[in-house]
C-alpha cells in the first residue's frame, strides 16, 4: 500500500489530469478555485491531501468524488522529470495521475466556482496555481512531443501522454518511499 499522508516531513497532495477520452484525449479538465481568497480565480488540476495511512490512488479517487462528484479510473502517473514529486512549498509535495471519468458530470464543489475542459494550446496561457504551472508545462511538453493528440498504446512503448485503460497495479512498487529530492 502506498500510504504516506506525510513524506519527508511534507504533506502529500494528489491531483488528477482528467482526460476527456482515454483513446484520443483532446482536453484535460481544470477547476477554478473560489477559496481561499488568495487562490480565488486561479486554475488547478483537481485533487487534495492524502490522509495519514491512506493509499495515494485511493486518496485521489476520494478527492475527485468529494470535489467534483465524479467517479474516475486512474491511469499512469505524470512524473516530474526532475523528481518523484512536484514541489508545492516547504510543507507540501504533489503527485499527479492521468484519469478518466467513468460516472458523473464535472461540477464545481465547495472550493471551486467553475470547471472547464482545456485544450493543449490553452495550457500555457491559463492562470494556474503556482504548483500546477510546471505540471501544465510538462503535460503540454509531452502532448506536443507526441506529434498529435496522444493515444493509448496497445503494446510496446507508450507515447508520452498515453494512459492505460485498465486499472494499474498501485501496490507499493516504490516502497512507499518519500519523493526524491531534485537533482542539481
Amino acid at each position: 500500500m502506498q500510504h504516506l499522508g506525510l513524506v519527508s516531513g511534507r504533506q502529500l497532495v494528489v491531483a488528477a489530469l482528467l482526460l476527456d477520452d482515454l483513446h484520443r484525449p483532446q482536453r484535460v479538465l481544470a477547476a477554478r478555485r473560489s477559496t481561499p481568497v488568495e487562490l480565488r480565480g486561479r486554475w488547478e488540476f483537481p485533487g487534495g491531501k492524502v490522509e495519514p495511512g491512506e493509499d495515494v490512488v485511493t486518496a485521489l479517487v476520494r478527492e475527485i468524488a468529494e470535489e467534483l462528484d465524479l467517479a474516475v479510473e486512474v491511469g499512469a502517473e505524470l512524473v516530474d522529470p526532475e523528481a518523484a514529486c512536484w514541489p508545492i512549498s516547504a510543507a507540501y509535495e504533489l503527485r499527479c495521475w492521468f484519469a478518466h471519468i467513468v460516472a458523473g458530470t464535472p461540477r464545481a464543489g465547495h472550493s471551486h466556482d467553475a470547471t472547464g475542459w482545456v485544450r493543449p494550446g490553452d495550457l500555457a496561457t491559463m492562470d494556474w496555481l503556482d504548483a500546477d504551472r510546471p505540471v501544465a508545462a510538462e503535460l503540454l511538453r509531452q502532448w506536443a512531443s507526441s506529434g498529435a493528440a496522444p493515444t493509448v498504446a496497445s503494446s510496446g512503448a507508450a507515447p508520452p501522454l498515453a494512459v492505460t485503460t485498465t486499472t494499474p497495479n498501485h501496490s507499493n512498487d516504490d516502497g512507499g518511499a518519500p519523493c526524491r529530492p531534485r537533482s542539481g
